[in-house]
């Protein structure tokens, strides 16, 4: 009998522990998953980044935005910034970054002028060749040119559009010979048409538009390469808007270490 009472007293005992055990387990659970909810619920700080149509490095309509916006992407995220990037005119999307409407907007050549007024980033973020697109059948002896001025003796109009890199230059030079229009379908359009003879762009994005705009004369579409230099795009950050101060240092690292790493790299090795 004492034997049988000092067992139930034992076991009952047991069970207690056991049951104590159970709810400091359950309570331990509960901590680490409330650690994990708490660390995976952290908000990264969001920006945005003005951007507009210069397929394949930046477009609304193909995969990742196209090559130059996954790179930003990609710092960004290196950087712990949540990246937004809103599609407009170009010539919008630099007053705004001017003006501290936004911190920032991409992609953009090296300018006197551009240097005057915005902070461009440390690194490159994407490059490319520019060249002067026309037809064949307009030139059966092809273009020869070492410099873009030297398409002012063929005294013909050439199209370009509207905050380009080129309008200034375009515009002092050419005169009334130079079209500037909105957007790049028209330069394309403006070509098919006759009204213009040359068309200056970036060589993949002019490989790229001219088979998407003008699909019926791609096949008579040449182009004429000048000045051997390579063409850097850059990030342009706005003097005035307060992210800017934090946002520009996170994201010059992240890009200095994309270069270092051989990410920026492969990001262009995809692309061909």
């Amino acid at each position: 009998m004492e034997l049988l009472v000092l067992f139930n007293t034992k076991g009952s005992c047991l069970s207690k522990i056991m049951g104590k055990l159970s709810v400091l387990f359950c309570l331990y659970i509960l901590a680490v998953n409330s650690a994990v909810g708490v660390e995976n619920s952290v908000k990264l700080p969001e920006v945005t980044f003005l951007t507009g149509e210069w397929p394949p490095f930046t477009s609304n309509s193909i995969e990742e935005y196209g090559v130059t916006t996954n790179i930003v992407s990609e710092a960004c995220k290196r950087a712990g910034i949540k990246p937004i990037f809103k599609f407009v005119p170009w010539k919008r999307a630099f007053l705004n970054a001017k003006e501290g409407v936004n911190v920032a907007t991409f992609p953009w050549y090296k300018t006197e002028e551009r240097q005057k007024v915005l902070i461009y980033s440390d690194y490159h973020i994407s490059e490319s060749t520019n060249v002067v697109f026309y037809k064949k059948s307009d030139f059966p002896d092809d273009v020869q040119i070492n410099e873009l001025i030297d398409l002012i003796p063929y005294k013909v109009k050439i199209a370009g559009v509207r905050g380009y890199w080129y309008e200034k230059l375009f515009e002092k030079t050419l005169g009334d010979n130079f079209l500037i229009v909105d957007k790049s379908i028209q330069t394309w359009k403006l070509l098919e048409k006759g009204r213009v003879k040359f068309v200056v762009e970036a060589l993949d994005v002019g490989l790229y538009e001219s088979q998407k705009f003008v699909p019926e004369i791609a096949n008579d579409i040449a182009y004429a390469t000048y000045n051997s230099e390579t063409f850097y795009h850059y990030l342009l950050f706005s003097p005035s808007h307060k992210d800017a101060k934090w946002v520009k240092p996170r994201l010059d690292q992240a890009f200095k270490s994309m270069h270092e790493d051989g990410t920026y790299q492969s990001y262009f090795r995809r692309k061909q």
